[in-house]
């Protein structure tokens, strides 16, 4: 519950973000017509309408497989958070190719090119607690130990704290019951 109401909150602050943009748009002269033919504007829109559905699939997965135990959900959750890794390289490439500049069509590439990249990063971080959340508790455990430790060195630098600071409490969890140092063994045993 308390988990699900810190998700609420981060949403709750990207929907104001949103709707800030929004009434920023409207005051640079530019309207929602000329954005729409925008090739770069309209690919960074539906990038971020794919990944609000993809997030919305992956927890009635989630619900889907606390109530049924299939674990065809638990893999449909993985492949989830997987194609998800992929989405964020094509946002990470709009962020990193479009500038910033204080008014225009530019501006307002950036702008929908850096909310795309934090809705996406945002998204990847927190499918990757809870897919390896679910692990941990009823299936992989080497695999839940594998996404709580690239949550915490993957995310350690960026704004999503909290989902970070949950990873780290998961593995020393896992490490005090002895379930990280076993799979950590099972890893070195497959690598040699």
């Amino acid at each position: 519950m308390r988990k699900e109401k810190m998700l609420a909150q981060h949403y709750g602050i990207i929907l104001s973000v949103i709707a800030a943009l929004l009434l920023c748009t409207s005051c640079t002269g530019i309207n929602q017509k000329q954005l729409d033919l925008d090739p770069i504007f309209a690919e960074t829109q539906k990038m971020s309408d794919f990944i609000s559905r993809q997030r919305t699939e992956f927890f009635q997965q989630k619900d889907a497989y606390i109530k049924t135990r299939n674990h065809n959900h638990l893999e449909r959750m993985r492949e989830m958070t997987e194609l998800m890794r992929d989405e964020l390289e094509r946002a990470q490439y709009f962020q990193q190719n479009t500038r910033y500049y204080r008014k225009g069509m530019d501006y307002e590439r950036w702008k929908s090119a850096e909310y795309t990249y934090t809705l996406c990063h945002t998204t990847l971080c927190e499918m990757m607690l809870v897919t390896g959340e679910m692990h941990m508790i009823y299936w992989d455990k080497e695999y839940a130990a594998a996404l709580f430790t690239a949550v915490v060195t993957g995310f350690e630098n960026e704004t999503i704290s909290a989902c970070v600071d949950k990873a780290k409490s998961f593995l020393q969890e896992m490490e005090e019951s002895g379930l990280y140092a076993a799979s950590k063994k099972s890893e070195i045993q497959a690598i040699h």
